[in-house]
């Protein structure tokens, strides 16, 4: 008989700064491990197709909260200006609940950036 999973698989938004992209197969991994599915951005609108293409930024980044809208939860990896206004679009949709923060574990640097994201924190 198999053994029912005690908490049902999620889509997980992967919220990773463009410098930390070469590390994008070990944060997709670790959802994976812990049972879920990714969404990469990275993956899923490749920057030189969007994001440095014909897009542009701007658009990108929209296109990137309209993901995080249909995931369960946004796990974030490193702190930079594009996850910073991901994370505030997911709180402004009053999903504060839906945020994991591994930016301790991950980004190296944390230090000098984590003010800006204690600062969207304590606003919600």
């Amino acid at each position: 008989m198999n053994e029912e999973k005690l908490t049902t698989p999620l889509l997980i938004y992967m919220a990773c700064p463009s410098r930390m992209a070469n590390q994008a197969d070990k944060f997709q991994n670790l959802v994976v491990e812990q049972g879920h599915a990714p969404l990469n951005p990275f993956r899923a609108l490749p920057y030189a197709l969007f994001e440095g293409g014909l897009p542009g930024r701007k658009q990108t980044l929209e296109w990137c909260c309209r993901l995080i809208d249909v995931c369960d939860q946004m796990w974030l990896f490193g702190i930079s200006a594009g996850t910073l206004l991901e994370v505030q679009h997911l709180l402004d949709r009053g999903r504060r609940k839906d945020l994991r923060d591994f930016t301790h574990i991950y980004d190296d640097e944390v230090d000098t950036r984590r003010f800006e994201l204690d600062r969207i924190l304590s606003s919600s």
